[in-house]
C-alpha cells in the first residue's frame, strides 16, 4: 500500500505544470432560434467546450425559448463549477429581452449589455 501512495505523491514537476496552464479560450454563435428544437444540439456544442473559458455570440439571436435558456443557465453554473469563463459579450436585443423576461439576464449577460 505504501507503494502506491509513494508512486502517486511523486508526480512529475511537468504533470504539475500542464495542470496548471490555462486552456485556451473558444467562442461559439449561436442559432438564431434558440426553441425546444435546439436545446438538445445546443446542449451537445456546450459539452463539447467544456473546460475552457467559452465566448457565446448571441448577436443573431432572434427567438430565445425556455429551455434553451435553461440550458444557457445551467451551462453558466457548469462553467463556474469547473473555474472557468462563460460569458456572452455580444448579445441581440431580443435575446437580452427574453433573457429579462424570465430572470436570467443577470447569470447571463453582463452589465455592460443590459439595457
Amino acid at each position: 500500500m505504501r507503494d502506491v501512495v509513494k508512486r502517486i505523491s511523486r508526480s512529475p514537476p511537468r504533470a504539475k505544470a500542464a495542470a496548471a496552464a490555462a486552456p485556451p479560450r473558444q467562442a461559439l454563435a449561436l442559432d438564431a432560434a434558440l426553441d425546444l428544437n435546439a436545446a438538445g444540439q445546443l446542449r451537445a456544442a456546450l459539452l463539447a467546450l467544456r473546460g475552457a473559458d467559452l465566448a457565446l455570440d448571441a448577436s443573431a439571436v432572434h427567438h430565445l425559448g425556455a429551455q434553451c435558456a435553461q440550458v444557457l443557465a445551467s451551462a453558466a453554473a457548469t462553467w463556474a463549477a469547473d473555474g472557468a469563463a462563460l460569458t456572452i459579450p455580444v448579445a441581440s436585443e431580443p435575446f437580452a429581452h427574453s433573457l429579462r423576461l424570465l430572470g436570467l439576464q443577470s447569470i447571463l449577460i453582463p452589465e455592460s449589455i443590459q439595457a
